[in-house]
């Protein structure tokens, strides 16, 4: 029988990045991670950039169009015909981060989270919103280029921070066999 030891250092790292659904994801969340984690003694986190992110613009844009008493299909198409790409879809990524890049995340979460890049954000929003009261789009659409400002705002740094040196795999049973090795 052959007896392997486990590194019990907390500097392994690695990124990876799948496709997939809810369904995925809580498998993923609820059996891969704690499994590594107790393995390997290495933290690690599963993320889904839609549930952090894009949930508030899809509910604040749902929240619009039934303002103006329509769904958010018409407000998908009214922005298209005023030139504004409003993608409420889900991606489907998921983002699953070990040992060091656990931490690295939390910082930039925590960074973009910050009461200076919050004043940022603001600008960016306010800047958004000048622009579009001079190109003369109606209220409604102003408001969702708002947010749709404050998400990206918040969006670029964890996408940049996430695709750099991320392995791209192909299903979750691919994710299970490098975690597990």
């Amino acid at each position: 029988m052959e007896v392997k030891n486990i590194q019990n250092t907390p500097n392994f790292t690695a990124k990876y990045h799948i496709k997939g659904g809810a369904k995925e994801f809580q498998k993923i969340k609820n059996a891969f991670l704690p499994l590594y984690t107790k393995t390997k003694m290495d933290p690690a986190i599963a993320v889904n950039p839609d549930e952090l992110f894009r949930r508030s613009l899809r509910d604040t844009v749902s929240e619009i169009a039934k303002g103006e008493g329509y769904g958010i299909s018409w407000l998908v198409s009214n922005a298209a015909n005023h030139g504004i790409a409003l993608n409420v879809n889900d991606s489907n990524d998921i983002f699953v981060f070990t040992g060091k890049d656990v931490l690295g995340l939390k910082n930039v979460l925590k960074k973009s989270d910050s009461f200076s890049q919050k004043i940022k954000n603001s600008f960016t929003t306010l800047n958004e919103i000048t622009k579009c009261v001079f190109q003369g789009l109606p209220e409604h659409l102003i408001t969702t280029k708002a947010c749709m400002a404050r998400v990206e705002a918040y969006e670029k740094p964890f996408y940049a921070f996430a695709q750099e040196n991320c392995k791209k795999l192909q299903s979750v049973d691919e994710l299970r066999k490098e975690l597990l090795r």
